[in-house]
């Protein structure tokens, strides 16, 4: 068997990272969907999911496509502001890392092994920034010191989770790096 017939293949990765404003490169190996046959296009029915094509139609959709984020006002504005087609794209595909990993949350607890993609809190100097605190429709202000990044650009995705409140995580932020003027 060449590989072709799995529907799951490895693969090496190569990334371009955007990191205090540099473009860094970044080696990964990984897992990838194979889709080569008729059969893998059944098998993988629930995988096709259409990508919203505006920021509008992606706010229109947040709570069906993401049923364990919350997202901050703040967060709901500058999704439905986005009218940057590939960020959108990004925006989406790394928001359903975020809901998947709010499925594998245990007590409320982050860790960097729930995410497909790369996430981490900020570094402790960036997590006192003002910004970082983000007032939810539940009156509560969370620091969503944890982020993913997207492209183009230094597009960061910044969230938290409460522990113990099980298998939800809380979306403050989803533009450019926070701080930055």
């Amino acid at each position: 068997s060449t590989g072709w017939d799995e529907t799951s293949l490895q693969v090496s990765l190569q990334k371009l990272l955007c990191e205090n404003g540099d473009l860094v490169e970044q080696n990964v190996e990984s897992s990838c969907r194979n889709v080569s046959t008729t059969a893998h296009i059944d098998e993988m029915a629930d995988f096709f999911i259409p990508i919203p094509s505006s920021g509008l139609e992606l706010f229109l959709q947040l709570s069906e496509l993401f049923p364990h984020l919350v997202f901050s006002s703040k967060a709901k504005g500058q999704i439905k502001r986005n009218h940057d087609r590939p960020s959108i794209e990004q925006i989406f595909l790394k928001l359903q890392d975020i809901d998947n990993a709010a499925q594998k949350l245990n007590g409320g607890v982050l860790r960097n092994e729930l995410f497909h993609y790369k996430a981490s809190p900020e570094h402790e100097q960036r997590r006192q920034l003002p910004e970082m605190y983000v007032t939810f429709e539940d009156g509560r202000t969370r620091n969503c010191e944890w982020h993913l990044r997207y492209t183009p650009g230094c597009g960061r995705i910044h969230f938290s989770a409460d522990e113990g409140d099980g298998q939800t995580i809380y979306v403050g932020h989803v533009d450019g790096k926070l701080g930055i003027h």
